[in-house]
């Protein structure tokens, strides 16, 4: 087994491909991107007075990002609000100023079938941040968050919702983390 979480972005969001890793003994952290989906409007319903565990400001040149890590452990479930092994759910709320002025917001929902306290809140925040954008991008996250071990795997997705291969083409060897290691915090 060369790693044990797979990222991917929410194109690929679905109970088949959730299944699937847990099938292959994987976990997941999956982006949840569409307001109209009930997954997405229940974890943000359930995350809406929760109090962010995280928090980072990113610097470069004149413009400045925070990020705010929000996460909220959730009993096993099938009930089709969320995904039946989702044991933690996030939400990372953003802010971008340009020379001191707030230019936009963003708000993104994840889920994970992993335990919230696998990783300290600020790894789980960082983990977003090399995934899913950041100035402050290592040139492979991996070994960021290894602790500077060589990566060893290049598995890709096998299962996309509606045939989307090029949904499956997105999940490269960098999407993939080992978790569990002591450098991970």
């Amino acid at each position: 087994r060369y790693f044990k979480l797979v990222l991917y972005d929410a194109g690929a969001a679905s109970v088949a491909n959730t299944d699937a890793v847990i099938k292959a003994g994987k976990q997941y952290f999956f982006q949840i991107a569409d307001p109209g989906w009930v997954m997405y409007q229940t974890l943000e319903l359930l995350l809406r007075d929760v109090t962010p565990c995280a928090r980072t400001e990113e610097i470069s040149g004149k413009e400045r990002v925070v990020r705010q890590l929000t996460l909220l452990s959730v009993s096993q479930r099938n009930d089709g609000l969320i995904w039946q092994h989702t044991r933690t759910i996030f939400k990372v709320y953003s802010e971008t100023y340009k020379e001191g002025v707030l230019k936009s917001t963003k708000t993104r929902y994840f889920a994970s079938s992993l335990a919230a306290d696998d990783l300290s809140p600020e790894k789980w925040l960082e983990l977003v941040v090399i995934r899913w954008g950041g100035r402050d991008r290592s040139p492979n996250p991996r070994l960021r968050l290894r602790g500077g071990q060589a990566p060893v795997d290049h598995q890709r997705c096998q299962r996309c919702p509606r045939g989307d291969a090029a949904a499956a083409a997105r999940l490269h060897a960098d999407d993939s983390v080992q978790v569990g290691d002591p450098a991970l915090g």
